[in-house]
């Protein structure tokens, strides 16, 4: 059974909702989570081709596209992913997401992948108020 299909098969033990999809690259899980200070974000769970690499992301954190905010921004980014080991802070044409990789190639445990998913939700609502800080200044 690929990795991807023991996930799913833990998401419905678990009764976990994640919409599944497929496309070129791999087999993604997605859903929409409300997080802490009113924010809305897309958590996405990719399995590469070869599913021996898991990304995890979080979209849709915060938009800040004011050119004269860049500098501060990437600042705050430069900041974020000095302090967490394995959260990475991007901006990508002003949209802000987390990202997280596991490599899977020896190992697959479908609770360690949901372990990360909590972790990096629980890191995106702690750093959620500096990124609306910065957006509504």
């Amino acid at each position: 059974m690929s990795n991807s299909a023991v996930f799913q098969q833990t998401l419905n033990e678990k009764n976990i909702y994640m919409e599944r999809n497929q496309d070129e690259g791999g087999v993604f899980f997605r859903v929409h989570q409300s997080i802490k200070g009113g924010g809305n974000v897309l958590v996405v769970v990719f399995f590469s081709n070869n599913e021996n690499i898991v990304d995890i992301n979080i979209f849709n954190i915060a938009r800040i596209d004011n050119p004269l905010k860049k500098e501060e921004l990437h600042k705050l980014l430069n900041e974020l992913n000095k302090q967490f080991r394995y959260a990475k802070f991007i901006e990508d044409q002003g949209g802000i997401f987390a990202q997280d990789s596991i490599d899977v190639h020896d190992y697959f445990s479908p609770m360690l992948i949901l372990d990360h998913v909590a972790m990096l939700i629980n890191t995106v609502e702690d750093v959620y108020p500096k990124f609306m800080k910065l957006q509504w200044a």
